[in-house]
């Protein structure tokens, strides 16, 4: 079962697709606990609307999507959180079922703290939200905020354009101005250790 906190239809906010009319699929758990998080609800056992969630099939899950669905909307699924890849060996099925119907890209927003399996890698493009100090993530280890394999694993499967790919930072500029040349020097050296271009990975920064 897939526990999702809601379902909503919004233009994209951010990133590449900025704009874009796409169907939000908000799903319950999280890897972090960013102090500023505006869907904490999703997360955090304390906060009121943390019990109001439905819990679904992968294919019941793609049939409540499909009741968003009409002839010019949404132009694209946004898989949210949360952090949605903790649900990935389910979401598989789900973005199946519907594509069986609908044929729109689907997008993941992720904190780039679990690597995407091979399937989800096939199927999506990755918004990648690293946090940054401000976050106060401060129990987690650099290495653990900032994996490496998660953001060679997506480098590697991306056609050679980086279409599938945003790397969008959360960024205080007080709190994590110190931190933000390091951050792009670990993106640089991940992205030399692959065979990337940096100045094309770059271009995918928001």
């Amino acid at each position: 079962m897939i526990e999702v906190s809601e379902l909503f239809i919004a233009h994209q906010g951010e990133g590449p697709n900025l704009g874009r009319l796409s169907l939000f699929v908000r799903l319950r758990r999280c890897t972090l606990h960013c102090v500023w998080c505006d869907s904490q609800y999703t997360w955090k056992q304390d906060d009121p609307a943390f019990a109001e969630f439905q819990s679904y099939t992968a294919p019941a899950l793609a049939g409540r999507m499909l009741l968003h669905d009409s002839p010019t909307w949404p132009q694209a699924v946004v898989l949210t959180g949360g952090e949605p890849l903790i649900w990935q060996r389910e979401l598989v099925e789900v973005i199946d079922c519907y594509r069986a119907v609908r044929q729109v890209p689907v997008e993941v927003e992720t904190s780039g703290t679990i690597t995407p399996s091979d399937q989800m890698l096939a199927r999506c493009s990755f918004n990648v939200s690293h946090k940054l100090p401000s976050a106060a993530n401060d129990d987690i280890p650099l290495e653990r905020l900032w994996r490496e394999d998660v953001v060679r694993s997506i480098l590697c499967a991306a056609p050679p354009l980086l279409e599938s790919v945003c790397l969008k930072p959360v960024v205080d500029p007080v709190m994590d101005s110190s931190s933000v040349q390091q951050y792009l020097v670990w993106l640089s050296d991940t992205a030399a250790r692959v065979g990337v271009d940096w100045e094309r990975l770059r271009q995918r920064i928001y």
